[in-house]
């Protein structure tokens, strides 16, 4: 779902995930590594923005991760 909601942000503002230049991931917990992984792989295919992931405390305890987008044209 994440994703989805990225690529709306995106069309709002006249772009594609071919405009990002920067992704920050903050994952609740190592054990969603790699769901994440493979998550991010299936929508940015071939794309390579700059990557930033950590674990990290979250503030709201229901959510597994936290994702921001930069994009630029």
């Amino acid at each position: 779902q994440v994703w989805a909601n990225i690529d709306a942000q995106l069309a709002a503002a006249g772009m594609t995930k071919a405009d990002i230049v920067k992704v920050t991931v903050l994952l609740a917990d190592r054990q969603y590594a790699m769901a994440n992984r493979a998550a991010r792989a299936e929508y940015l295919g071939p794309l390579a923005p700059a990557m930033t992931v950590a674990i990290a405390g979250i503030f709201d305890a229901g959510w597994l991760l936290e994702i921001d987008v930069i994009a630029a044209q």
